[in-house]
């Protein structure tokens, strides 16, 4: 939905999957930027002591995307439904957040996303009442992200390894489990490329062209900065699973 002025633009619902959606589309249609708007309802800071290669598990869309000043920006506006569960009795409840904008130029972070609670669908008596709700049950502010663990791996996660200045440092020891886990799905995309071994090195790739880092085990006949781009982008999307797998159990 978008708003302008007082009137709004319905679009079609766009649901999203239990486990996976798929977005297609021809190039300049704004699919990475829905993602990114999706992606920008929800997150938590990364917790302390966690271990990992994310900076944060709440990306903010102005970190991939510019809203130019010279856009009707103030008329824009995207609605995200989620679905809660009252886990007391088990009842399911739906809330929406309004991804507003605010300028904040002058503080040089541009025009950014904000997600206020709203009562978009009337399902509560007030706004106020559906902010309560929020507050009450998911122990968040009007303002504040839904307190789910999101990412959004940009476009940088393409950039060839040579492009730039590429960083690797050998990473602490990881439980097995981890390595296990990082070969088991490194290996069905593809196979026998990864050997566990009794003591495997799990090395931190950073590529400075992106505030996240990866993860790389060694590849059979292939040391860690001569990987092809295909291979590169599967450490990364690897590197953002095994993040999500080790923060279910912090």
């Amino acid at each position: 939905m978008l708003k302008i002025g007082e009137s709004y633009l319905i679009f079609p619902p766009l649901p999203i999957g239990n486990k996976i959606t798929l977005i297609s589309g021809q190039n300049g249609v704004g699919k990475s930027n829905l993602l990114s708007l999706i992606a920008s309802g929800s997150g938590i800071p990364r917790p302390k002591n966690f271990n990992s290669t994310i900076k944060n598990f709440q990306p903010d869309f102005d970190n991939f995307f510019i809203i130019d000043e010279k856009e009707d920006y103030k008329n824009y506006s995207i609605i995200l439904e989620y679905i809660s569960m009252d886990t007391s009795d088990r009842v399911f409840s739906s809330f929406y957040k309004d991804l507003r904008t605010k300028n904040d130029t002058r503080s040089k972070r541009g025009v950014r996303i904000i997600p206020t609670t709203t009562n978009y669908n009337n399902n509560y008596a007030t706004k106020s009442s559906a902010q309560a709700y929020a507050n009450q049950y998911l122990h968040i502010g009007n303002d504040a992200r839904v307190p789910i663990p999101t990412l959004f791996l940009s476009i940088s996660r393409l950039y060839p390894l040579g492009e730039g200045k590429t960083d690797t440092k050998r990473l602490r020891s990881k439980s097995r489990d981890i390595y296990l886990k990082y070969q088991e799905w490194y290996n069905f995309v593809l196979p026998n490329s990864i050997e566990i071994n009794d003591a495997p090195t799990m090395l931190e790739i950073d590529k400075n062209t992106t505030s996240n880092k990866s993860y790389y085990l060694p590849i059979i006949n292939t040391t860690p900065l001569s990987q092809s781009v295909g291979q590169d982008n599967l450490n990364c999307i690897i590197s953002a699973l095994i993040n999500f797998y080790e923060l279910s159990f912090n």
